[in-house]
């Protein structure tokens, strides 16, 4: 796997892919982490703070409550271009449409994000240059306002916010690009 990311261009792989690569325990910490969710519950709390996976993903039942975002925090987004070219190729040969989205964040989350702006502008380059495409934010104006309980964080939706993204924001999207595809 480091030769692959070594080929790919990723000189700086960041410390979580070090670990999984590296230290086999490491590549157990969701199992780790439930197991000792579960003792926790089981001895200590009432409220389970573990997830489930609910159709290949990993779905979260309570919400944390959120610190107010303030102009002193930054949160980095990166892009690999090259891998996200290379991806847009193959469905390209392949004759895919691809469909991609930006799911919401909590307000001003966007706002401290470093980079976020040059991500979107590169990823409207490669939409607006490729006609089996399309990309949709869930973010800003695009957003439904959410409530504090349907949050497991300042960027991820719990169960229940998810449940209520998908019912009325991706369905609705996902619908609306089907749409727009040309008869196959």
């Amino acid at each position: 796997m480091w030769r692959k990311a070594n080929e790919q261009g990723m000189t700086n792989a960041n410390l979580s892919f070090k670990l999984y690569n590296s230290v086999k325990a490491y590549r157990y910490r969701s199992n780790i982490s439930y197991v000792l969710d579960y003792f926790h519950k089981r001895f200590f709390s009432h409220e389970s703070r573990a997830s489930a996976l609910v159709r290949g993903h990993l779905a979260l039942d309570y919400s944390k409550r959120q610190k107010p975002v303030t102009g002193a925090e930054r949160s980095v987004a990166e892009l690999n271009q090259a891998g996200l070219d290379s991806f847009l190729d193959f469905c390209e040969q392949q004759q895919l449409p691809v469909v991609m989205f930006e799911p919401p964040n909590t307000p001003g989350f966007s706002a401290i994000t470093q980079s976020r702006e040059t991500i979107l502008a590169a990823i409207a380059q490669r939409v607006a240059s490729r006609k089996s495409v399309t990309f949709h934010s869930f973010n800003d104006a695009g957003s439904l306002t959410y409530a504090p309980d349907e949050w497991s964080g300042r960027n991820h939706l719990n169960r229940k916010g998810a449940i209520r993204f998908t019912r009325e924001q991706l369905v609705p999207y996902l619908h609306d690009v089907e749409a727009a595809l040309p008869p196959r």
